[in-house]
Formats: structure tokens, sequence, C-alpha cells
């Protein structure tokens, strides 16, 4: 498993543990934390491509692995549904 950290951030917490809470207990296999101002993947490839902050054809490439990996476009009406799939 990897826990990604965004530089603004400070890991503060054992590692393992926060796996097993949200990971290990519920039987997923991967989670992430929500964004301040987007809540969905498609809103970040696109907010991605608008700042040019990357190559159009990679973040592409990558958003398109994830999809064939399972993920579906969020759905904020659905409070069961974990995010973002």
């Amino acid at each position: 498993y990897s826990i990604w950290l965004d530089s603004k951030l400070r890991l503060q917490n054992d590692p393992l543990l926060i796996l097993e809470y949200f990971l290990f207990r519920k039987g997923h296999e991967y989670a992430i934390s929500n964004h301040y101002d987007r809540h969905c993947v498609w809103e970040e490839v696109m907010q991605n491509k608008r700042l040019d902050k990357f190559n159009h054809t990679l973040i592409d490439q990558q958003f398109d692995f994830y999809q064939a990996d399972g993920l579906k476009r969020f759905n904020a009406s659905d409070s069961d549904k974990l995010l973002p799939s």
C-alpha cells in the first residue's frame, strides 16, 4: 500500500493505523481524501488541463487507467456511495 501526502501535509499517526481505519476494516482497496474544492476525479482532470499543470496526453492516459480499473463518476446525491467510486 501507499499513502500519498500533499507537500502541505504531515503524517501524525502510525501509517498502519490509517490503513486499518480506511481500508482493512471495510474491505476497501483504496481511499482518497476529500479535496477542499473539487469532489470528483472528472473535475480534477479538467482543472489540471485548464491550468496546464501536466502534459494532457499523460493526464488522459492516467484517467483512462482509473476508469479501466473501475472508477465511476461521483454522485453527491447518493449518500451511501463512497467517494469517489
